[in-house]
């Protein structure tokens, strides 16, 4: 390859790292660039960079050396195309002391921490990346923050969220503000009762958050199912194919309440009946596992 031109090198703050290629990347706000007003250039509107690794790293397919850069982060870097300023390579980080609004602006150091950010912003779904709220969750899921779930496991919990948050009537896209149809007590993407313990508890969690925003539902479900055993997660990360996770999820998250008679736990449980006594008993079974494998091929299948 010819280099015509230099490569400009360059100082930035890393705005995002959960990059939908999962390939490392971050987005980079570059100073002398991009301007800091998000008016004159949004987030989203910022390139994606590549990071460069050592020669140990192996540069293909995902293997040896991860990237670790955490948003915010000060980086350096020069421009592959110079003068162009349109591929940015980032080459590494450095030290700096953060500013008061940069520490407002930045997500929690735990994603149980729900403390509302000292300065925070009209809308906090800007947290999350994504062209959709499918996309968001997707991506909410895959990270470090959300639990850095198997793009299977994510798969089953968004198949389920799909159908609690009835997508087929919302324009084919998961709703933080459904309510039960029907009339029933049901809310939000897992359609927690409302004056159970479980949504008096996102709405204590949320400490001021909208509890009507993708982003504080979300956490809340990645705090269940750090906190509570029941919930299944040591099951849904063992999970092998986006059905298992859909039924996982459904049984043990989900906890449906309405099925024929007691049931025994099937062989992708770790009980002794089959697979299919799941989906005799919960008429939404296989709704759930079409979505969660629907969800699966979208987000994993290379274009």
């Amino acid at each position: 390859m010819m280099f015509n031109k230099p490569h400009n090198f360059f100082l930035g703050t890393v705005i995002n790292v959960n990059d939908p290629l999962q390939k490392g990347r971050v987005q980079v706000r570059i100073y002398g660039v991009h301007s800091e007003s998000t008016d004159d250039i949004p987030h989203a509107d910022l390139p994606w960079a590549d990071v460069m690794l050592p020669s140990t790293g192996g540069g293909s397919s995902g293997i040896g050396s991860t990237v670790s850069i955490t948003r915010f982060s000060q980086v350096i870097g020069f421009f592959l195309d110079g003068a162009n300023f349109q591929i940015p390579i980032v080459i590494g980080t450095i030290d700096k002391y953060e500013r008061d609004e940069e520490k407002g602006l930045s997500e929690q150091p735990s994603p149980h921490d729900f403390t509302v950010p000292v300065k925070k912003p009209s809308d906090i779904d800007v947290f999350l990346t994504g062209a959709t709220n499918l996309e968001k969750a997707w991506n909410w899921f895959r990270s470090t923050l959300g639990g850095s779930y198997s793009p299977v496991a994510v798969s089953g919990i968004l198949g389920n969220l799909w159908i609690e948050s009835y997508a087929t009537i919302n324009n084919n896209d998961l709703s933080p503000t459904q309510r039960q149809v029907g009339g029933g007590p049901g809310y939000g993407l897992a359609q927690w009762e409302i004056g159970t313990d479980r949504y008096n508890e996102l709405r204590e969690r949320s400490k001021g958050l909208d509890i009507n925003k993708m982003f504080t539902q979300l956490r809340f479900i990645t705090y269940e199912l750090d906190t509570y055993s029941y919930f299944g997660k040591s099951r849904l990360v063992e999970a092998r194919t986006p059905e298992e996770a859909s039924d996982i999820f459904m049984i043990h998250y989900e906890r449906p309440k309405k099925y024929k008679g007691p049931i025994t736990k099937p062989r992708s449980l770790g009980g002794t009946g089959t697979d299919d006594i799941i989906s005799a008993q919960y008429s939404s079974a296989i709704e759930r596992r079409n979505a969660a494998r629907d969800i699966y091929e979208n987000f994993t299948t290379v274009r």
